[in-house]
């Protein structure tokens, strides 16, 4: 039988999830992720990893991968990552960054470029067939204290339900 435990705050999420990351692992016959039902989880516990996995596999299953994304399966993670579309011999590669996605059981780690986030102040992006809104593209550029123009590309961690729990440059 499950421990009863209460599970600390949403703020913790983090605490959470280092926690649970032991039990989570990625099939990749199935392609989907999968977690150990360990007698030593309280209920709480394996909800919080079910509703988490539930809706990443979700969103795996609707993935669609254009002619320039390439994917890769991993133990803990897939990862979707775009061919950069830079000139030949391109000096600022380090201020353009990447358009990337790593998929967890837990949220997304999501990298735009700097030309990706331009554009998409206004109209929202897609990765893989995951549609990243206009709104939550300025309210990581809000968090970083930057508008447009924007000087170079971005991280975000995002736990699902698309909260961003974290964002910073990267190039």
């Amino acid at each position: 039988m499950a421990k009863a435990e209460k599970l600390p705050s949403s703020i913790d999420e983090n605490y959470i999830i280092k926690k649970l990351d032991k039990y989570v692992k990625f099939n990749k016959d199935k392609k989907i992720f999968e977690f150990d039902k360990d007698k030593n989880l309280s209920l709480e516990e394996l909800n919080f990893l079910e509703s988490k996995i539930s809706e990443t596999n979700k969103r795996l299953n609707n993935l669609i991968i254009s002619d320039n994304e390439q994917i890769k399966y991993l133990s803990k993670k897939v990862k979707v990552t775009s061919t950069p579309n830079l000139k030949e011999g391109a000096y600022l590669r380090y201020a353009e960054g990447i358009d990337a996605i790593d998929f967890y059981w837990w949220g997304m780690d999501i990298w735009l470029s700097k030309t990706t986030l331009n554009k998409a102040v206004a109209t929202g992006t897609i990765i893989a067939g995951v549609f990243i809104s206009s709104a939550r593209i300025l309210v990581a550029l809000q968090i970083l204290g930057v508008w447009t123009p924007v000087p170079g590309g971005i991280y975000m961690k995002v736990h699902y339900p698309f909260g961003i729990a974290e964002v910073r440059w990267h190039g």
